[in-house]
């Protein structure tokens, strides 16, 4: 039947050699020739090291050697290059507030930029003007001018777009559009809270009207 070096029941030769020495993996960490910091039953040579310091991932994160702040199992340093950190503090986005839910941290967006050309200026103007008194719809969306939070829109948030007036700073990030489904079956590209306060469903970031489908009621 061959040697069952762990008594596993499963002979040597079909047992788990995740290096292929000729070693099964559990007898080589009870023997000490090979490392398993994070216990997991695995050499450590065969673990994830995503950032090549001879660590395996898990362990990084479990003792605090490297930050994981999406919770993912994976070192936030490995990260950075995929989820990106638009305001350059150490944060990956994906971490960062996101109240409105549009997919964009909140430090990188430019909320006055009512546009969406990432200046604040005239026409940012003009839309709260054109918003003036309007207040939370039925369905309880705020209307997209009102900039401080008060739920209509009024002096308050024009001297927000006054106060903000110029370039967006070079590191906030453009409000994403997706498809806004609308109650009568159309679909427009919106930020979500267009489609919010226009009583639609916003299927998220950069998805597009001609492959969500919207059905009319």
């Amino acid at each position: 039947e061959g040697d069952d070096c762990d008594g596993n029941g499963i002979p040597d030769g079909c047992d788990i050699d995740c290096n292929f020495n000729d070693v099964v993996d559990a007898c080589e960490i009870a023997s000490g020739d090979a490392a398993d910091l994070d216990g997991n039953g695995v050499p450590d040579e065969c673990d994830p090291d995503c950032n090549g310091n001879g660590v395996p991932d898990g362990y990084d994160v479990l003792s605090g050697n490297s930050s994981d702040c999406n919770g993912n199992g994976i070192p936030d340093e490995c990260d950075w290059p995929g989820e990106g950190d638009c305001d350059d503090d150490g944060m990956l986005d994906g971490c960062e507030a996101d109240y409105n839910l549009n997919g964009l941290p909140d430090d990188c967006e430019c909320f006055s930029d009512l546009t969406y050309d990432m200046h604040v200026g005239i026409h940012d103007f003009l839309l709260v003007i054109g918003q003036w008194g309007a207040a939370q719809a039925k369905h309880g969306a705020p209307p997209p001018a009102d900039l401080d939070g008060s739920g209509h829109v009024g002096v308050g948030d024009l001297l927000i777009v006054i106060d903000d007036w110029g370039p967006c700073p070079d590191f906030n990030l453009p409000q994403p559009l997706g498809a806004c489904c609308l109650q009568d079956g159309s679909c427009l590209a919106e930020t979500i809270s267009n489609c919010t306060w226009y009583g639609g469903i916003w299927a998220g970031p950069n998805t597009d009207c001609q492959t969500e489908g919207c059905a009319a009621p």
